[in-house]
């Protein structure tokens, strides 16, 4: 068959005929089959006519302009002109953000796209239109402190999300039971040679100005302990803090690694990082990378972007259009910090958690499981706040930057950004998961941009306002890949302690089957009747909403008697 009579959609449609087709004949039926509804020449016809109505032939015209003389290239350097055409048919964020205008697209050796040469492709063109790798010194000061620390040390600034990890997160502990015979040796260098690839395994934070610098060593002093013992596999519960902790000059190595043996088969395998070092999104890559340095050659670990690379594209793309995004976003609101009235006196403040578990919900229509849960929570603290004018965290992935080799990078490309929710009491259900979807997609294309820089340049809000209620998204049954020739490994657990003193975080789980709701704190904030009643009010609204699209918010329906309890028991 000549590919001039088809593709491979269509080639699918011939293959399921001609199964009919045969199953039909060896069984002496006729068999049955529709006539097309549309066949090829009506399409021909009809695409022929698509192109001669006005805007077609506007943007024919246009593109012939652009593409003359040679230089599509230069597309790129003009795009605002075009973008603003687009922002009168489109939302704001539908807009491309650039263009790339390619003279020819790069083909493998079996003749199909070569996808990863035109990233790399266009990942270059628009990166260096967009944003520079580099952020530039403002002043000698900042030109010494970058010269010493760069030369010296080998230093990055530190992120909002890297301190709120350092200041508020215990070290994580992942840890893996391990059945079969182990070579030490090969282990050991595996980490070392995992230690090397990425920076910032080899990262130690230290304060300097009152701000979190990002050290990264040159030399690999990653500790690798191993233990042998007689005792029940537990590796968590026994001296936490002591577990693959490196001490260099005055600071502490986050990066550890510990093997416990309790015989040549059994053992267990803890891996010791901060939070300021990953996120969900990388924490595969990194025990991929571990599996392939132990199963194959050392040799074979591919290069990897460093962490500063996306720390600078950051930087870079702090455009005053996102600061006047921001601006007007956040122009007349202020932050939701709820918090109980009156709670029993204690100087100790203790550790609140607490969590509610159903079946999946079914999602809406055009709306996602996280969209739906980001309306219930919205309207749960519309309701205890009493104010349809509410401003929560979200924690949002940041890797869609036009940063080269992004996909690579082992490190926090995360950020906690404001989702705002101005409720009306006359919309239906969908009418506010519209809108908060609408306000995630919005705020996605200034994600980038810090709270601090935000507070500082865009609100009238206090120098180091924090948020008082947060939501983070986490994928289900995502337990991190990781094996060892002749060996049976299976992820344990992930142990970790948030000290979340004056703030609530919600952490909605979603997995095949179950959804689930985590409620963390502390006793300052509310006790553990109030954590366990927020969980289940989620749960339950989650529920509701699922079930009734088309009711009105101030229906009876969603007046949850726990929700007036809590009401009355905080402020604002």
């Amino acid at each position: 068959m000549h590919h001039i009579i088809s593709d491979g959609w269509s080639v699918g449609i011939l293959q399921k005929e001609l199964a009919i087709f045969y199953g039909a004949a060896i069984q002496g039926k006729k068999p049955s089959i529709a006539p097309l509804p549309i066949q090829y020449r009506d399409f021909a016809v009809w695409q022929r006519q698509g192109v001669q109505v006005r805007e077609h032939q506007q943007q024919l015209k246009y593109w012939k302009a652009q593409l003359h003389g040679g230089r599509p290239a230069e597309l790129l350097c003009d795009w605002p002109r075009p973008a603003k055409a687009l922002q009168k048919a489109l939302p704001e964020y539908m807009v491309p953000r650039a263009i790339r205008v390619l003279v020819k697209i790069p083909i493998n050796n079996n003749g199909k796209v070569d996808r990863k040469a035109l990233e790399r492709m266009v990942y270059r063109s628009v990166a260096q239109k967009v944003i520079q790798h580099r952020a530039e010194t403002q002043d000698s000061v900042e030109c010494a402190l970058i010269e010493e620390f760069t030369e010296v040390l080998g230093v990055d600034i530190g992120t909002d999300m890297q301190t709120w990890f350092l200041t508020q997160w215990s070290p994580v502990l992942i840890s893996f039971t391990i059945k079969g015979e182990i070579n030490l040796d090969k282990l050991r260098n595996s980490c070392h040679a995992l230690v090397q690839k990425h920076s910032a395994l080899r990262t130690v934070f230290t304060k300097l100005g009152g701000k979190y610098m990002q050290v990264i060593l040159k030399d690999d002093h990653t500790a690798f302990i191993c233990h042998w013992t007689s005792k029940t596999m537990n590796p968590l519960s026994s001296n936490p803090n002591g577990v693959g902790v490196a001490t260099v000059g005055p600071v502490k190595l986050f990066t550890g690694f510990t093997l416990i043996n309790r015989s040549p088969q059994e053992h267990s395998f803890v891996v010791r990082l901060s939070h300021a070092q990953y996120d969900d999104f990388s924490l595969p890559i990194l025990f991929s990378d571990l599996a392939t340095a132990y199963n194959g050659d050392l040799s074979s670990l591919p290069a990897a972007t460093p962490f500063s690379r996306y720390v600078y594209g950051c930087t870079q793309y702090r455009s005053p259009d996102a600061l006047s995004f921001w601006r007007q976003y956040l122009q007349g609101a202020s932050l939701t910090t709820l918090h109980r009235s009156c709670l029993p006196s204690n100087d100790k403040v203790t550790d609140i958690r607490e969590k509610a578990a159903d079946e999946r919900p079914v999602a809406l229509s055009g709306f996602t499981i996280p969209t739906l849960v980001n309306a219930a929570f919205a309207f749960i603290l519309t309701e205890i706040a009493s104010d349809d004018d509410t401003i929560f965290g979200c924690v949002m992935n940041t890797r869609d930057l036009p940063v080269e080799g992004l996909d690579t990078i082992l490190g926090p490309c995360i950020n906690l950004v404001p989702i705002r929710v101005q409720l009306q009491r006359n919309w239906e259900i969908s009418d506010l998961c519209q809108h908060v979807r609408d306000n995630y997609a919005g705020v996605s294309r200034y994600d980038h941009l810090e709270l601090s820089d935000i507070v500082d340049n865009c609100t009238n809000w206090p120098s180091g306002s924090a948020f008082g209620y947060l939501i983070n998204h986490i994928p289900g049954n995502a337990d991190p890949p990781f094996s060892l020739n002749n060996t049976l490994v299976s992820f344990s657990s992930m142990d970790s302690r948030i000290n979340l003193v004056n703030q609530v975080l919600v952490r909605s789980i979603v997995s095949d089957q179950k959804l689930e709701i985590e409620v963390l704190t502390s006793s300052r904030m509310m006790d553990h009747e109030d954590a366990s009643a927020l969980a289940s009010c989620i749960l339950n609204m989650v529920r509701k909403f699922s079930l009734s699209p088309r009711e009105i918010l101030s229906s009876t329906l969603f007046q949850d008697p726990a929700l007036v309890n809590m009401r009355d028991r905080f402020t604002q």
